[in-house]
C-alpha cells in the first residue's frame, strides 16, 4: 500500500459522511481502485478528500440514498486512458448499479468477484484488451444484470453461450469481436435463450454450427446480429416469429439454403441483411411487404430467377443490395414509384428488359447501380428530373438510344459511368450544369459529335474516358482545366498497346516477364529516340497538353519499376503530380531477362 493511500485512509475517520454524499467503505474502494489504476490523464486527480470531503462530489461518481445511507451507485469512467488490470476494490461496492469502464486501456482477465454484486444492472467494458475466458461465475451470478458489454476486447476461450441461457435478467448480450474459439452459438446441454433478451450483438464471435430455432421465441428481442462469423445451415423459419425484431445482421457466414418465407410478416422489421453467404433459390415475394422494411442485403449469395413484382409495392424500401447473384428476368415497370428509395445496385446478375421509369418516384435516389447485366433500351428521361443522383453506374449493358440532355446535367452527380453500351448521340451541352461531376465513363459506345466545350469549364472533373466511340473535332482543345488529368491519353495509349500486340516483332519487344507486358512496351517505346514518345500518346494532344502528358506518363512508368526500392511512394508521387516536385530520372528500358526482383509483387507505400 503506497504511503499516500495509507495518509489517506487514516484520515478516513476525520470526514464528514453527514452528506457527503457516500459511506466509508466505498470511500475506501474508490481511493483503493484509484490507486490500482494507472491514470496517465488524471482524469481521476479530483479523487482526493483533502480537496473535497464530498466523493459524491467527485467526478466520474453517481450516488444513490436507497438504502437510507448514501452509497456509490454508478461510476462512469469511460474513455479516460485508464490502464492495468481491473482494480478489484469495485467489487465491495454493493450498491454499485452502473460500471462503465469502457474504451480504456485495461487488460489481464475479468474479475469474477464481478458476478457477485447484488445490485449491478449495466456492465460495460467495452473497448479494452481483456483476455483469457469469460468467468463461469458469471454464468451463475448477477442477480440484477440488463446490460452486459463486453465487445471488442480479447477474450478468448469457448463462446460463453452460458450467458444468454443462465442470466435470466439479461436483456442485452453485447459480445462482439473478440476471438473466441470456435463454439456453438448455445452450450450443447442448452436449446433455449433467456427470455429477457432484446439485444443480441455478436458479430465475430467464432460461431458455428447453425442457429438455434428457438432464436424465434424472442418475443422482445430488437437487434439480432450474428454476422462475420462460421454459422452455416439455413436460416430458421421461426425468424418469422420475432415480432419485435427491427434488426438482423447475418452477413458473411456460411449459410445456405433459401431466404425464408415469413419474414414479410415481421411489422417492425427495417433492416436485413444476410450478404455474403451460399443462399440460394429465389427471393420471396411477401419479404418486399413488410411494411417498414428500409434496408435488404442479399448481395454475394446465389441467388436466382426474377425478382417478385411485390417489390414494385415494397413501402418503405430504400436500400436495395443484391448485386452478386444470379437474378434473371425484368424489373417490375412500377418500381420505385411507391418506395423512397435512395440506394439500388443490382449489379452483376442477369437482369433483363428496361429501366424502370419510375426509379426516382419519391425524388430520393441517390445511387444507381446497375452495371453488367443485360438491360436494353434507352435511360428514362424520368432520371433526369431525379437531382438527388450522385453515382449513376450503368456500363456493359445493352442500352441504346440517346441519353436525355437532362442526365447529362445532373447538378449533384458526380460519376456519370455509361460505357460498354450502344448509347448513340452526342453529349449534351447541358452537362455544363453538371458542376459536380468529377468521372465521366462513356467509352464503347457509339457516340458521335464533337465532345461539347463546355466539359472544360467543370471545375471538379478529372477523368474523362471516351473512347470507342465516334466522335470529331479536336478533342484535346476542350481540355481546359489545369492539373486535371483525362483517360483520353490513357486510352489512346491501350489501344495502340492492342495494336501493335497484333504485329509479331512488337509483341516480342514487349514481351519478358510476368504479368501485363504495357508497362515495358511503353518504357521501351519512351526511350526511343525517335518518336518514341509519339508511339505512345494520342497524336491529337497540342503542345501544351503533350507537355503534361509526358509527365504524367513519366510518373507512371516509375510506379512500373521492376525494382521495388526504385517505385516512388504513393505520397511521392502526388507529389509530383500536384506540387510539379522535379522528376527522378526516369528507369532505364527493361533488361529481356528477368530477375528475382522483377517477379516481386508491387508494394506500396502510403
Amino acid at each position: 500500500m503506497t504511503p499516500l493511500l495509507l495518509l489517506l485512509l487514516c484520515l478516513l475517520p476525520l470526514v464528514d459522511f453527514a452528506g457527503a454524499g457516500t459511506v466509508s467503505g466505498d470511500f475506501a474502494a474508490l481511493l483503493a481502485a484509484k490507486s490500482a489504476l494507472s491514470d496517465p490523464a488524471a482524469a481521476l486527480s479530483a479523487w482526493d478528500p483533502v480537496v473535497s470531503p464530498f466523493p459524491c462530489r467527485w467526478p466520474h461518481i453517481l450516488c444513490s440514498n436507497r438504502s437510507g445511507a448514501p452509497a456509490v451507485a454508478a461510476l462512469l469512467l469511460s474513455n479516460l486512458s485508464l490502464a492495468g488490470e481491473f482494480p478489484t476494490p469495485l467489487c465491495s461496492l454493493r450498491s454499485l448499479a452502473r460500471l462503465d469502464l469502457s474504451y480504456n486501456s485495461l487488460s489481464g482477465p475479468l474479475p469474477a468477484c464481478l458476478a457477485a454484486l447484488p445490485s449491478l444492472r449495466h456492465l460495460d467494458l467495452a473497448g479494452n484488451a481483456f483476455s483469457g475466458a469469460v468467468p463461469a461465475s458469471y454464468g451463475a451470478g448477477f442477480q440484477s444484470l440488463a446490460t452486459l458489454d463486453l465487445s471488442g476486447n480479447e477474450l478468448s476461450g469457448a463462446f460463453p453461450g452460458f450467458l444468454l441461457t443462465n442470466v435470466t435478467t439479461l436483456e442485452e448480450a453485447l459480445l462482439a469481436y473478440n476471438p473466441f474459439a470456435p463454439s456453438p452459438l448455445l452450450p450443447p446441454a442448452s436449446s433455449s435463450f433467456s427470455v429477457r433478451l432484446r439485444v443480441l450483438w455478436l458479430a465475430g464471435c467464432g460461431l458455428v454450427g447453425a442457429i438455434p430455432p428457438s432464436v424465434g421465441k424472442l418475443k422482445s428481442l430488437v437487434n439480432l446480429d450474428l454476422s462475420t462469423n462460421n454459422i452455416t445451415g439455413e436460416i430458421p423459419t421461426t425468424l418469422g416469429q420475432l415480432e419485435s425484431v427491427v434488426q438482423i445482421e447475418l452477413y458473411s457466414n456460411q449459410l445456405t439454403g433459401g431466404v425464408p418465407a415469413g419474414l414479410g410478416a415481421l411489422k417492425n422489421l427495417r433492416f436485413l441483411d444476410a450478404s455474403m453467404n451460399r443462399l440460394a433459390g429465389e427471393i420471396p415475394a411477401d419479404l418486399f411487404l413488410a411494411p417498414r422494411l428500409e434496408s435488404l442485403h442479399l448481395y454475394q449469395n446465389q441467388l436466382s430467377g426474377p425478382l417478385p413484382a411485390t417489390l414494385a409495392r415494397a413501402p418503405a424500401l430504400a436500400d436495395l443490395r443484391l448485386f452478386s447473384n444470379r437474378l434473371a428476368g425484368e424489373l417490375p415497370p412500377e418500381f420505385g414509384t411507391t418506395c423512397p428509395l435512395e440506394f439500388l445496385d443490382l449489379s452483376d446478375n442477369r437482369i433483363s428488359g428496361k429501366i424502370p421509369a419510375g426509379l426516382c418516384g419519391a425524388g430520393r435516389l441517390e445511387q444507381l447501380l446497375m452495371l453488367n447485366n443485360q438491360l436494353v433500351g434507352p435511360i428514362p428521361a424520368e432520371l433526369g428530373q431525379c437531382a438527388t443522383l450522385t453515382r449513376v453506374r450503368l456500363p456493359n449493358n445493352r442500352l441504346s438510344g440517346a441519353v436525355p440532355p437532362e442526365v447529362w446535367g445532373l447538378p449533384r452527380l458526380y460519376l456519370l459511368e455509361l460505357a460498354g453500351n450502344a448509347l448513340s448521340g452526342e453529349v449534351a451541352p447541358a452537362v455544363a450544369a453538371a458542376r459536380n461531376l468529377s468521372q465521366l465513363i462513356i467509352s464503347d459506345n457509339r457516340f458521335t459529335g464533337a465532345l461539347p466545350p463546355e466539359l472544360g469549364s467543370l471545375p471538379c472533373l478529372f477523368e474523362l474516358s471516351a473512347a470507342g466511340n465516334g466522335f470529331s473535332g479536336d478533342v484535346a482543345s476542350i481540355l481546359a482545366v489545369a492539373g486535371a488529368v483525362f483517360v483520353l491519353g490513357v486510352a489512346w495509349f491501350c489501344y495502340k498497346y492492342r495494336s501493335q500486340q497484333r504485329r509479331e516483332q512488337r509483341a516480342a519487344a514487349a514481351g519478358g516477364g510476368r504479368g501485363d507486358g504495357r508497362p515495358r512496351w511503353a518504357l521501351t517505346s519512351f526511350h526511343k529516340r525517335d518518336g518514341g514518345v509519339d508511339a505512345v500518346l494520342d497524336p491529337r494532344l497540342a503542345g501544351a497538353w503533350r507537355d503534361d502528358m509526358v509527365r504524367v506518363l513519366h510518373v507512371a512508368l516509375l510506379c512500373t519499376s521492376s525494382l521495388p526500392i526504385n517505385r516512388p511512394s504513393m505520397r511521392a508521387v502526388v507529389k509530383l503530380l500536384l506540387e510539379a516536385a522535379p522528376l527522378p530520372p526516369s528507369p532505364p528500358p527493361p533488361e529481356r531477362k528477368s530477375t528475382a526482383a522483377a517477379e516481386e509483387e508491387p508494394a506500396l507505400d502510403v
